[in-house]
Parts: structure tokens; C-alpha cells; sequence
């Protein structure tokens, strides 16, 4: 089946016990008659999809954080670049990966409870077929479909997160790249200021060193944040 592709890539074996609880899912409504007036008929539906879900429940949950935290490695050298230098980026990166973590719990799962349900109206339309072989190549179709959708859905979230984290991250980092800039201007003017003296007199060439240490230490810091940047 073409669905839980995304999936496949993170975890292997949940597209097989997926496939197996649709095939039991599918094989269980399709015997089944339907009519909206009935109240067990949708007591008796809704237990099904119910426990449908919680069949896949773990597992899909499982291959949700196994890609969200594949892409989380996308920032680890960023994090480990940058934490002695700017740790408040590091702590960016921490709370927006906890924060996507729990927006994104639960996303395929919520997915399907609204849309392989007998509120929803394509799905509607199949539970009301009669039993039988056509019913149940429907039910296989509209099943596919939403876990497909969900799957979209998942994805679409997860690639904004990333894409946001790294807008959080390179915003905040030409705020340092500037404020850089200006401390080595400042630099640049005071050592002018300096050979000006040097041309009258001594300096202290060691109180320069110490007074540019800083500066230069930080940049070559930077210098290094923006390699990783450019290979992301």
C-alpha cells in the first residue's frame, strides 16, 4: 500500500502492523450494513474504528518522534557550535524542538478520528454500501486515502517546525553577526587611535592583545556557525 511512506523512512516495521489492522478494519465494516437512523449500527461503527485506532495507535506515535527526531539532528552541530559562545541560541533550538514535540503529538491519529468516521462525508458514503466485495475495495480506497492525508498533514507540520527553527535561528544570529561588526569597527578605530600613538611614543602591545582576544574569538566562532548553516 502507498501509504505511511514518510513513515517508512523513520520506522520499517509500522507500515506492516498498519497494513494489518486496515486489513482488519476494512474485512470487519464490510460485512457490516449501515444505516444512520440505526443507533447500535453507529454504536457498533464507532467501536470499530475505535479500537482500529487503537491498534496503530503506539505505533504510529513511535514513527512520529523517530522523525521528528531525525530531523532534530539536522541542529546538532549547531548546538554543539554554538552553546559555549551563544548559549541562548542553543536554547532557541531546545524549546522549539519541546515545543514542535508536543503541537505534533497525536497529529496522524487526530487525522484519522475526523476523517475515517461516520462524520465524515466520504467516508459516509462508503459505510452506507452494501456488504460485500465492492464495499470492502472501497473501504480499502477511503482508508488509504486518510492515512495518506494524515501522513501530508504530519509532514506539512513537521517541515514548518524546521523551517521555523532555522529562521529562529539564523534571525538571531545575524543580530550577533551585527553586533560583531560593530565591536571590531570599534576595534579598527581604537587600534588607528593606536599606531597614531605608536607613532609618538610606546604602546602596550600586549594590553592590544588582550583587548582583541575576545572579538576575534567569537568571530571565528561565527565564522563556523555559518559553514554549518550553508551545509544545512
Amino acid at each position: 500500500m502507498g501509504f505511511f511512506s514518510f513513515f517508512r523512512d523513520a520506522v520499517d516495521w509500522v507500515c506492516e502492523k498498519v497494513e494489518d489492522a486496515v486489513d482488519w478494519v476494512k474485512d470487519t465494516l464490510s460485512r457490516k450494513t449501515y444505516d444512520e437512523n440505526d443507533i447500535e449500527d453507529h454504536v457498533d461503527v464507532d467501536a470499530v474504528l475505535a479500537d482500529f485506532r487503537k491498534a496503530i495507535k503506539d505505533d504510529v506515535k513511535a514513527a512520529e518522534n523517530s522523525c521528528m527526531a531525525s530531523v532534530s539532528t539536522l541542529f546538532s552541530d549547531l548546538t554543539k557550535k554554538t552553546r559555549a559562545k551563544f548559549p541562548d541560541l542553543v536554547a532557541i533550538i531546545e524549546n522549539e524542538q519541546k515545543k514542535a514535540k508536543d503541537e505534533l503529538k497525536g497529529t496522524v491519529i487526530k487525522y484519522v478520528k475526523e476523517h475515517l468516521s461516520k462524520n465524515d462525508p466520504q467516508f459516509l458514503k462508503v459505510l452506507k454500501m452494501k456488504p460485500g466485495e465492492a464495499k470492502k475495495a472501497a473501504l480499502d480506497r477511503a482508508t488509504e486515502r486518510v492515512l495518506e492525508e494524515a501522513e501530508s498533514a504530519f509532514y506539512v507540520e513537521l517541515k514548518k517546525y524546521a523551517e521555523h527553527l532555522l529562521e529562529e535561528f539564523s534571525g538571531r544570529l545575524n543580530i550577533r553577526i551585527a553586533d560583531q561588526e560593530e565591536q571590531m569597527n570599534r576595534r579598527i578605530k581604537e587600534l588607528e587611535k593606536l599606531q597614531a600613538e605608536a607613532e609618538e611614543g610606546q604602546i602596550d602591545i600586549d594590553a592590544v592583545k588582550e583587548n582583541c582576544a575576545p572579538v576575534m574569538e567569537a568571530a571565528e566562532c561565527i565564522i563556523q556557525v555559518l559553514g554549518i548553516g550553508d551545509a544545512i
